[in-house]
């Protein structure tokens, strides 16, 4: 009897052990950053899954995780990214939506609240913004950690030289209000270990994005290093 019971005990231990070592790796999941705000228009507020204190004002570069939800005001927008397939979307309000790992869904609005567009960009692109989007939580400068496929031959010049290019596309297609050209700008600045101009594209965000909270946060953060 007494073997039975310790036999009992051990495998209620590692049931207990299983469950909670599960319900941690989900939770890990399930806070993952999956997405980033790149351009607001009107009024745009959020609140996440765990939240108990209502909406917050959602502003341009601040990152979604998975079960967030977003409400976009009348005659108000929002453009997201995200991170996993580069899947771009614009968003018309008055609606809400949820967040999901590779693209969002309505939960509210009326018939006015529509998708406006919804593309994809190379994977290799939202890579570098979502890079640049983290270079103030590491503080490195010209580390940036991208997945780069360099071609036989390929120098600095002509890396920085089609990067602009693309840059300038990335503009023409998104709009200047749209905060993921810079974003990707500035993380082609850092991979090819370029601090000044990577300083100067920081002030030049700065001044077209006054007061940003998270904008500030990484200048500060890269300045300190």
């Amino acid at each position: 009897m007494n073997g039975i019971r310790v036999i009992d005990v051990i495998l209620i231990s590692l049931f207990f052990f299983v469950f909670g070592l599960t319900s941690i790796l989900y939770s890990a999941e399930e806070q993952k950053d999956v997405g980033l705000i790149t351009e607001i228009t009107g009024i745009v507020s959020y609140s996440s899954a765990d939240s108990k204190s209502g909406l917050s004002d959602a502003v341009v570069f601040m990152k979604v995780r998975s079960n967030d939800c977003l409400k976009i005001g009348e005659k108000s927008s929002l453009t997201l990214l995200y991170q996993s397939n580069g899947r771009r979307e614009v968003w018309n309000g008055p609606l809400s939506i949820n967040i999901n790992e590779e693209e969002s869904v309505v939960i509210e609005g009326s018939a006015a609240g529509t998708l406006n567009k919804a593309d994809n960009i190379s994977v290799v692109v939202s890579d570098k913004v979502f890079i640049a989007s983290e270079l103030g939580e590491s503080g490195k400068l010209g580390k940036s950690g991208i997945r780069v496929v360099r071609s036989m031959g390929e120098t600095p010049e002509t890396k920085l030289r089609e990067g602009l290019e693309k840059y300038k596309k990335m503009k023409s297609d998104f709009g200047e209000k749209d905060a993921a050209p810079d974003l990707y700008l500035l993380s082609l600045y850092s991979e090819l270990g370029k601090h000044s101009e990577m300083e100067s594209q920081l002030k030049l965000m700065k001044q077209k994005w006054p007061g940003n909270p998270e904008l500030k946060k990484w200048a500060d953060q890269i300045k300190a290093k």
